[in-house]
């Protein structure tokens, strides 16, 4: 820590430990000029720490309050007057900036607007954008365009998949697995029952493309990686549209997605306010028995719903749903991928441990990657539709 100079556009920060007042220590910090605010101020009687540490520390739940309030270009003797003045002579004042500061609000002084919604607020507003799109996708749009949007997912989840991989040594070559992912969905729109070769063809593609254009000593590690991208973020999502083009097609997607959903959000909150007993700590730390009993329960539960829901709608004649079969097939499929989801998300968080790696990446706010997002659906989906297959034999 070297003392503060007079620098252009400094900053004080009311991060945790540090208690609005004067007499300030200033010191540059990592993140620019700091000033550490440890005296209260006589002329507060009665005013402590202790008075802001509940509201304050409530606000810090989720997040380390480290806000930085621009106060402009000011010299260290300017900024502490500006401490001193008027906009901080209350100990309401005092209190309200520190929750601001918690909860990364705009403050007197701050040069614009911070983010104040939650990490829970931001996976509401993204799934209320993402679902009604998915869910007219479903019904409305014509077999080309779920082709061609699943598959846009697929190449984003690869590219975020070869991230991480990166992060252990490997360089797999981006442009030809992205390259092998789009042929292997425009072969499963044009020739369906060329599908499997077109796999076939196309591992193989990439493991001659690494021996000669990767580097000797990472060539076992890009090639395995390549095919291995290929199969995860591509071959299993292929299930979605195969799915849709069979007989009670968006009813079955339908299914697919409503379990996967359901299950993921009971689990979450499940898990956060009643989880003890820890599922697989070395993989998924956060993960709990209790949440794996909820997210089956709500993959059980909205397969009710959706079974009389179509109930209701066949009495009316509208047969947009369709379940054929009984109530105990269908909750028997919800249970299978259900299992499925949860496992596809633990092998996700695997993969990322592995590496290093927290989130596969930052495109969808409050949910990290789409990696992130459809880990589940990976393994739920092809699952299901091998279900499906069995049933037939």
């Amino acid at each position: 820590m070297r003392p503060l100079q007079a620098a252009k556009n400094p900053c004080f920060r009311v991060g945790r430990g540090f208690i609005p007042g004067v007499n300030a220590m200033k010191s540059m910090g990592p993140s620019g000029p700091e000033v550490n605010f440890r005296a209260i101020p006589h002329k507060f009687p009665g005013f402590s720490a202790a008075s802001l540490a509940p509201a304050a520390m409530r606000a810090r739940r989720r997040m380390q309050a480290q806000f930085l309030l621009h106060a402009g270009s000011y010299s260290a003797p300017q900024l502490t007057q500006t401490v001193k003045s008027s906009m901080f002579t209350t100990p309401f004042a005092l209190k309200q900036l520190v929750i601001a500061t918690a909860l990364q609000m705009p403050f007197p002084g701050s040069k614009g607007w911070e983010c104040i919604l939650t990490l829970g607020m931001k996976r509401i507003l993204t799934a209320l954008v993402l679902i009604p799109l998915v869910l007219v996708l479903v019904f409305l749009g014509p077999d080309w365009l779920v082709t061609v949007c699943v598959g846009a997912v697929a190449l984003l989840a690869a590219w975020e998949y070869l991230g991480i991989a990166q992060a252990v040594g490997a360089k797999a070559p981006r442009i030809p697995v992205l390259l092998a992912i789009a042929i292997l969905f425009a072969v499963s729109l044009l020739w369906p029952d060329k599908l499997n070769a077109a796999l076939g063809a196309l591992c193989l593609a990439l493991l001659v493309y690494c021996t000669f254009a990767s580097p000797v000593a990472t060539v076992l590690l890009d090639a395995a990686n390549s095919v291995f991208c290929l199969i995860y973020t591509g071959f299993t999502l292929i299930a979605l549209p195969l799915l849709r083009g069979s007989e009670s097609g968006k009813s079955l997607v339908l299914f697919l997605l409503c379990a996967v959903w359901a299950g993921d959000i009971v689990a979450l909150y499940v898990g956060r306010n009643l989880g003890r007993h820890k599922l697989a700590p070395r993989i998924s730390p956060n993960k709990t028995w209790e949440g794996t009993a909820g997210s089956l329960a709500g993959s059980l539960l909205v397969t009710g719903l959706l079974l009389l829901l179509a109930a209701k709608l066949s009495q009316h004649d509208i047969f947009a749903l369709n379940f054929p079969g009984t109530a105990l097939h269908w909750m028997l499929l919800a249970v299978v991928v259900n299992v499925a989801a949860q496992v596809g998300d633990l092998a996700e968080s695997g993969l990322k441990r592995s590496a290093g790696v927290k989130d596969s990446g930052t495109l969808l706010p409050g949910h990290g990657g789409v990696l992130d997002r459809i880990d589940a659906l990976l393994l739920a989906a092809p699952v299901l539709w091998y279900a499906l297959v069995i049933q037939q034999f």
